[in-house]
């Protein structure tokens, strides 16, 4: 595993951040706000340069050219695919690149590129951005421009679907390695914030307006009244146990099972019932046995019907175990960072797996009603994590449930 949060560079400040029901949510200072615009909070990715000369980029890549030309979510994937491979001890010779497969998940397109290039064009900066590298803002430069950079000849596919893009993207890497088609699958996701982006998600009503930091978002919390958006990047290196077993890797984790639905619902859903989640769960226990889960990490987002419509669904399919397995989800203190946001549930589910921890849900105070969901709230606690549920959404109407156990 590697990632780039808005707690910092790996996985070290991510866990202790976990840990410590710390917050990575500030005011927004990567661009001015609009008079209109009430919310005003992000987490963004500290001390890790989106343009210019990024040191830490350079030393984890060694290549200097290209880690100061790489546009923002370039930058924050490739380093965290270059901390995955580090943690899974690979060095790509020519035959793995035969046999490695790409597969990246985006949920924004890279409108940040394009506000940059307007910005320096009408400025007359015109030296900034020649020549435009049209990699920057196609939906499938970032997964094209890494299978350019590690020289990789197997299957390259982006998956621009909403918020649980990164599942998608996971799934069919699933596929391509059951097959036989690769021995590795590089599994990816990269969001940034963009003024644009952070305008329009307040425009449409689904950003919270809480002022102040330490109390926003209110994941399953009666209070809610909002998400709030996040950045970052980060990477999974995915391959058959034989064969990790075979060259004595580490096995951070095992996949179970992992169910993808789809139903037609309003892009963006904003009341209640536009989405029900039970058919993805419904589907999983058809194969898995639900008494056998210890942890959920669920999406808890903080936009109240749709945390309310998840809760009701994790109810109904638990039934009487709704009340002992413990349900956590991270994004009180990371906030939502789109499809990314699937892949830092993923590495949290991992971390709890093999440290025992389990965060806290930051904010909850008055559980969303009608449900008795066994939340994780206060402090992380520690408890014996033997298999972890995540579940993610997306705008769309199309909704995974993984489920992983220790390795």
């Amino acid at each position: 595993m590697g990632l780039v949060s808005p707690f910092g560079l790996g996985e070290e400040p991510f866990a202790e951040g976990l840990k410590k029901n710390q917050s990575a949510i500030r005011r927004v200072t990567r661009f001015p706000l609009k008079d209109w615009c009430r919310p005003q909070l992000a987490a963004e990715v500290k001390d890790f340069p989106f343009y210019g000369r990024n040191e830490a980029l350079e030393d984890l890549t060694g290549n200097l050219k290209e880690s100061e030309r790489a546009f923002p979510r370039l930058r924050l994937v490739w380093a965290s695919l270059a901390l995955a491979l580090k943690d899974a001890g690979l060095a790509l010779d020519a035959r793995m690149r035969e046999r490695t497969g790409i597969f990246v998940g985006l949920s924004r397109l890279s409108i940040d590129s394009l506000e940059f290039f307007l910005e320096r064009s009408s400025a007359g900066r015109l030296a900034e951005i020649m020549p435009f590298r049209l990699e920057r803002v196609h939906p499938h430069g970032v997964a094209g421009h890494l299978s350019h950079l590690y020289q990789i000849v197997g299957p390259c596919l982006s998956f621009p679907a909403s918020c649980q893009s990164a599942l998608q993207a996971l799934e069919t890497a699933m596929l391509c390695l059951e097959n036989g088609l690769i021995d590795l699958a590089l599994v990816l996701s990269t969001d940034t914030i963009s003024r644009f982006l952070f305008h329009a998600e307040a425009a449409a009503g689904l950003l919270s307006a809480q002022p102040d930091p330490d109390r926003a978002p209110r994941p399953y919390d009666d209070n809610a009244d909002g998400a709030v958006l996040s950045e970052g990047g980060a990477a999974l290196v995915l391959e058959k146990a034989g064969g990790a077993l075979g060259r004595g890797a580490r096995i951070r984790a095992r996949i179970s099972a992992l169910e993808t639905v789809f139903e037609p619902a309003p892009f963006p859903p904003l009341k209640a019932g536009d989405y029900q989640m039970g058919a993805a769960l419904s589907r999983l226990f058809e194969r898995f046995d639900a008494s056998r889960l210890d942890l959920i990490y669920g999406g808890g987002r903080g936009i109240q019907d749709l945390d309310r419509s998840e809760a009701e669904s994790l109810q109904r399919i638990l039934g009487n175990r709704a009340d002992r397995v413990l349900v956590t989800s991270v994004q009180g203190g990371l906030g939502h960072a789109g499809g990314t946001g699937a892949l830092f549930q993923t590495m949290a589910a991992v971390w709890s797996l093999e440290s025992g921890w389990i965060p806290a849900i930051r904010n909850l105070e008055n559980p969303t009603g009608g449900c008795q969901l066994n939340y994780v709230t206060g402090n992380a606690r520690q408890a014996a994590v033997n298999r972890v549920l995540v579940l993610t959404y997306g705008w769309g109407g199309s909704h995974s449930a993984l489920v992983l156990q220790k390795g």
